[in-house]
């Protein structure tokens, strides 16, 4: 919808000097009348695509629409961008947070976001279905601290069952999902170094960057961290990553090497890594609420995306989501990374 806006904006033939109201009508008019892509691809230049359905603003109201403009103009403005949660904060204390929330869900709120509650969220997405529109549910819970509790995640995690629900109303749903809300950040941080570890172990081995090594090679670098790592153990995981000429491919050493895996894991990547018990215990727990969702996204025929994160914690993030795309991916794509 912004982008149509801008398109519009960009390519208006209306005089700058023209009053607001007045370009507000000629514009609202416009996003009503236009089919959805025909008009927008012509005004770029390009071959006009016809879907055979009208405009999804057609339906919507001129304040709807004189909204949906207006705000798309201020978020262009960097200096109000730039300041803007100080413009917040500032006025948290002059008119208080409950009206400076409401005037926040009802402009950029009500323009960008499905609203505060399931029930907001379920509304526009039939919105989104009778207009022809994708609808991707992300940030339906998110958590910043750098530790919270088991329970805390847990309500979390519920929120998200219940918002990948609601998207099931839409016929072309997608759900976006962070890690965030299934493990505290302080632990992500702990499981990536680990993930970082074996990782480094197939780049520092690889001396000459040809995404191969030998079994020396990686058996030398295991001991630079496990002197007393035995052959038996390194044997056990080399069978397994192995190609036919004895050396050990990139593919091979990342497809089958990982600090956490929802399979058995190889006794020498244990001690690698080698995690507290209470680590695991919250690893463990962490998987738990990352299959529900996935598994319960699966059930809804909602297409699921893994949403990035900081470089602190996306190589385990990463891991993770690719082992199970291995599983669940075999026919379709219904697990994607971004």
């Amino acid at each position: 919808e912004r982008k149509s806006i801008r398109n519009l904006l960009k390519n208006s033939l209306v005089s700058p000097r023209s009053c607001l109201f007045c370009r507000l009508n000629m514009q609202k008019t416009a996003l009503r009348s236009r089919p959805l892509a025909s008009r927008t691809t012509s005004l770029l230049g390009c071959p006009a695509i016809k879907f055979g359905f009208t405009s999804p603003y057609a339906r919507r109201s001129s304040l709807d629409l004189g909204r949906q403009i207006v705000v798309s103009n201020v978020a262009k403005n960097k200096v109000f961008v730039d300041n803007a949660m100080s413009l917040i904060n500032f006025s948290y204390k002059v008119m208080g947070q409950s009206f400076t929330n409401f005037c926040a869900e009802s402009t950029g709120g009500a323009i960008w976001t499905a609203g505060p509650s399931i029930e907001t969220l379920t509304k526009r997405l039939i919105q989104l279905n009778q207009d022809h529109l994708y609808g991707i549910v992300d940030y339906s819970a998110e958590n910043h601290s750098e530790y919270v509790s088991e329970e805390h995640l847990d309500a979390s995690c519920e929120q998200n069952v219940q918002s990948i629900s609601a998207a099931a109303i839409h016929s072309l749903n997608s759900t976006a999902l962070k890690f965030s809300v299934i493990c505290s950040i302080g632990h992500l941080k702990s499981l990536n170094k680990r993930q970082v570890l074996i990782e480094n172990l197939f780049w520092d081995a690889d001396v000459e960057k040809k995404g191969v090594v030998t079994k020396e090679q990686m058996l030398a670098g295991i001991k630079n961290i496990l002197p007393d790592c035995s052959d038996e153990e390194f044997t056990e995981v080399y069978n397994v990553i192995k190609e036919e000429d004895g050396t050990i491919s990139e593919d091979n050493w990342f497809i089958h090497c990982h600090a956490v895996t929802f399979e058995k894991q190889f006794p020498l990547i244990e001690r690698l890594c080698n995690f507290s018990e209470d680590e695991k215990k919250l690893t463990a727990t962490m998987l738990k609420r990352f299959l529900r969702l996935i598994e319960h996204g699966r059930s809804k025929n909602s297409k699921m995306m893994i949403d990035a994160e900081q470089s602190y914690m996306q190589n385990i993030i990463d891991s993770l989501t690719e082992q199970y795309q291995y599983k669940v991916n075999q026919e379709e794509a219904i697990l994607a990374n971004t």
